[in-house]
């Protein structure tokens, strides 16, 4: 066999075929450039009509607590694509491709693939159970942007991170009985709430809502939909690689980042085999947990525990068991250097072989314990570029020809005020133990959220085929005027206690939601467009709009010397509600702050109220009790592992001395915590 070269890959599923899998086509072609399938729509005439589609990548990274504002992003996204998909389907039923008398736009977004981590990949499963649920947005209003107002269990994604993931039930005791010894200790916190929350997400009834219905899953997601989620396998995965030197030598490494990957698919017809593409988990029909309901159930049940596997940070909660076909490590694809393939086909093929598992036999099931997928790869960009654009294409980042992007949702981005790019300045004292293990961790932490194959364009501010949405907060000032921008961390009230902080309040997670919403308005009326010569536009509608109704589909902001560039998804809600003064002059200032303040007033999404302005304030000392109770359970599996012979007399002082040693001065630590991340000022 010629030698292969960097230009190639190989293919995994059969280690006689050169280049490309046969299964690649399906999840992007490996060609760059490529133009994404148009989008039909029923016409009463009984055809069809075809409409130019833009298609994503989204990716949610790790958030801890700061989920619920990934989720506030993705509740507004829903809102505004459903709102659109109406609209077309009223349009293409009654015009046809008559495309200048649209009411809207006619061109489509496709979300082609979502990947997540951490909290991510809880959202990500989250979208893959929403493709095809039936609910209401959570809108702020008068009434409820100083805190929750209803519980509104219908909404997925409000439910799970606002109503469900509370500190109070992660601090029960309930998972620590008489005979839970500190080897079988599965968690600091109790887990049972997350496994809690996830059960109720596909506990949940679905049906129709205002009429609205979709067949299987909504038209703006692929399907089936590819959803990657990042997960830490502890076991790790054992792979050789032959070289040229000692007989019968092998290189041997083992691989601890690793991904659980689903093909969500609504249709209750099981997917052909030709679309059943190898080391991708089936997910078909109802998203439910009742087998009586849909008899794949199962399939769900695996997705939300892995879900629940990417987002177990160490420690804190449980690690959970996941079983992976030793069969699917043969699709993870791999660049294959020049040197020739050696003679034995076990060994030929790179990392096709999992240490005391066959690759022939693909029943064979590898069975690990996982933790946080963020801390191996926090912002999984690969898993979805590789399906967006085949394993080697390339993303056009041209305005006038790009027609896919990868967007990121990433609550925690880099403040490079803060975090400055260079090196540490070497210490003039040698390192000590803590000193070493502090920068050991902030290494680890840094490293999973490197990838230079995926951040080297986003350095380019002309690139399109790159979209972050991160927090963004205008603060108040004392007389009811506009402060400063906190952004990144600051802006929301999960930002304290490394991300920690929003599993305190209820009301801090509603904040955060319903700055998501806000964010991801300001996101699409103002960043995630295209220019006007882009082929995703139709000129023919735009030329028959009005000035006024062209200017709704533009940026909010644009340089003086531009109108600015057309939406590529429009908010018709926002739009009807409260267009855009085109003859605002702030709109094309040179001054900064002049633009914030014109789309401060400009968005429809209410600003939350900073929790730091609520009356009365989060008090830490609610929670002393309940951090006693968990102490005091905690010790006492100690006490039964290390000194089980310890009298009850002395069982008893060492557990109250505990407890009396973390309740009051642990609130005091959160009080201190959250009062420097300003949740006690109304105006930080």
């Amino acid at each position: 066999m010629p030698a292969e070269h960097l230009s190639r890959f190989v293919n995994l599923s059969d280690p006689n075929t050169d280049g490309y899998p046969v299964d690649l086509p399906r999840f992007g072609a490996p060609v760059a450039l490529s133009t994404p399938e148009a989008v039909h729509y029923p016409t009463k005439s009984g055809g069809t009509v075809a409409v130019e589609c833009f298609e994503i990548g989204l990716v949610l990274a790790g958030a801890v607590s700061a989920g619920a504002y990934s989720a506030g992003v993705l509740d507004y996204l829903w809102e505004a694509l459903d709102d659109w998909e109406v609209a077309k389907e009223t349009d293409a039923w009654e015009h046809g491709n008559d495309f200048e008398k649209w009411s809207v736009p006619p061109h489509a977004l496709r979300i082609r693939v979502v990947a997540g981590a951490s909290a991510g990949s809880v959202c990500s499963a989250l979208i893959a159970v929403a493709a095809q649920r039936h609910f209401l947005p959570v809108r702020a209003t008068q009434e409820n942007v100083g805190g929750p107002d209803a519980d509104r269990a219908d909404n997925p994604f409000y439910d799970l991170w606002v109503n469900r993931l509370d500190i109070r039930g992660m601090l029960a005791t309930g998972d620590i009985g008489p005979e839970t010894s500190f080897m079988t200790l599965r968690s600091l916190l109790n887990s049972g709430v997350v496994r809690s929350a996830a059960d109720s997400v596909l506990a949940a009834v679905q049906g129709p809502v205002e009429g609205r219905t979709f067949p299987g899953i909504r038209r703006y997601l692929a399907d089936p939909l590819p959803v990657a989620l990042s997960v830490a396998n502890l076991n790790g995965v054992p792979f050789r690689y032959r070289f040229e030197g000692l007989e019968g030598a092998r290189f041997a490494t083992i691989r601890h980042a690793d991904v659980m990957r689903f093909l969500v698919h609504a249709d209750s017809k099981p997917l052909p085999e030709p679309g059943r593409p190898g080391g991708f988990r089936i997910v078909e029909g109802v998203p439910t947990s009742d087998a009586t309901l849909n008899p794949k159930a199962g399939e769900w049940v695996a997705l939300a525990n892995a879900a629940l596997a990417s987002g177990a940070f160490p420690l804190a909660f449980a690690p959970i068991e996941l079983t992976k076909s030793a069969d699917d490590y043969r699709f993870d694809l791999r660049i294959r250097g020049d040197t020739e393939v050696a003679d034995d086909t076990q060994w030929a093929q790179p990392a096709t072989l999992c240490a005391g598992f066959s690759t022939v036999d693909g029943s064979i099931d590898h069975r690990f314990d996982t933790a946080d997928g963020g801390t191996m790869n926090n912002q999984p960009f690969q898993y979805a570029r590789s399906i967006l654009t085949g394993p080697l294409g390339e993303l056009d980042d041209k305005g006038a020809t790009a027609r896919k992007a990868m967007v990121i949702i990433d609550p925690f981005p880099a403040d490079e005020k803060k975090e400055p790019a260079g090196l540490d300045i070497p210490p003039r004292v040698p390192l000590g133990v803590v000193g070493a293990a502090a920068k050991l961790l902030r290494a680890w932490i840094n490293q999973a959220r490197y990838d230079a194959n995926d951040l080297a364009l986003a350095a380019d501010i002309d690139t399109y085929s790159r979209f972050m949405l991160s927090p963004l907060r205008g603060r108040r000032t004392p007389d009811g005027g506009l402060g400063t921008t906190a952004l990144g961390q600051a802006a929301i009230a999960s930002g304290a206690m490394g991300g920690f902080s929003g599993f305190l309040s209820r009301a801090y997670r509603h904040h955060d939601f319903l700055l998501g919403r806000r964010n991801a308005e300001n996101f699409l009326r103002n960043y995630f467009a295209l220019p006007e010569d882009n082929s995703l536009f139709h000129q023919g509608w735009w030329a028959a709009q009005s000035t006024d109704a062209q200017a709704q589909h533009l940026t909010l902001t644009a340089d003086a010397d531009s109108r600015g560039e057309r939406l590529i998804v429009p908010p018709l809600r926002a739009i009807a509600t409260k267009p855009m003064k085109t003859g605002d002059r702030r709109r094309t200032q040179d001054s900064e702050e002049q633009r914030k303040a014109f789309v401060r007033e400009t968005l429809l999404e209410i600003s939350p109220l900073w929790p730091g302005g609520l009356r009365p304030h989060f008090n830490p000392d609610s929670l002393v009790h309940l951090i006693e109770d968990r102490a005091e359970a905690l010790s006492d599996v100690a006490v039964r592992s290390f000194a089980p012979k310890l009298p009850m007399f002395l069982r008893w002082l060492a557990r109250r001395w505990i407890a009396n040693q973390l309740g009051a001065p642990s609130a005091n630590g959160l009080r201190e915590a959250l009062k420097a991340h300003g949740l006690f000022d109304p105006y930080a």
